[in-house]
């Protein structure tokens, strides 16, 4: 008997979750630098504007255009992750089922439509407890680690001083 263990798969989904989670710093640059561009265009020619301002456009379409293929990449080997766990599990259950003898079906409790009804529901909550459930972890996550060590990039002190004031913002969203 196979065991089911998909190594790329989870590889492929961790590496989505780090790539996206670094796209939410890039996001927060890209929207600061479209501000200051906005901000000096009445400081500067307009054949200098309309250039930056085209330039931080077609950054700003590149990033969604790669933010959006990330996340689409990321569903897809956690959809496909999650098929491919919920068809091992059924067909190891339903083969476990076919070799029992008949007197084990008397109980009503086992008859063959409550055991594929059974089946079927607790199945499903197993594909969501896993796999939606992991990457709802995962995500925000690496998120945090990432935009930590961009900040740290940029600015230790602010960091420092986000992470200070981070409960505080974590009990505010609480209440």
């Amino acid at each position: 008997m196979s065991y089911y263990t998909p190594k790329i798969l989870v590889l492929a989904t961790l590496v989505t979750a780090i790539t996206q989670s670094g796209s939410f710093p890039l996001i927060g640059w890209m929207s600061a630098r479209m501000q200051y561009v906005l901000y000096n265009s009445q400081y500067q020619p307009k054949e200098e504007f309309q250039e930056e301002r085209n330039a931080a456009v077609w950054q700003w379409v590149l990033i969604t255009i790669a933010t959006g293929t990330v996340i689409a990449l990321e569903r897809i080997s956690v959809g496909i992750a999650g098929e491919n766990l919920t068809f091992n599990v059924r067909k190891a259950l339903i083969r476990s089922v076919l070799y029992k003898q008949l007197s084990w079906f008397d109980d009503e409790r086992r008859a063959p439509g409550v055991l594929l009804t059974n089946f079927a529901e607790d199945i499903t909550l197993l594909n969501g407890l896993t796999t939606e459930s992991a990457i709802m972890i995962l995500e925000p996550s690496c998120t945090i680690v990432v935009g930590i060590v961009v900040s740290s990039l940029f600015s230790w002190e602010i960091t420092l001083v986000a992470l200070a004031v981070s409960p505080l913002v974590f009990l505010g969203a609480i209440s």
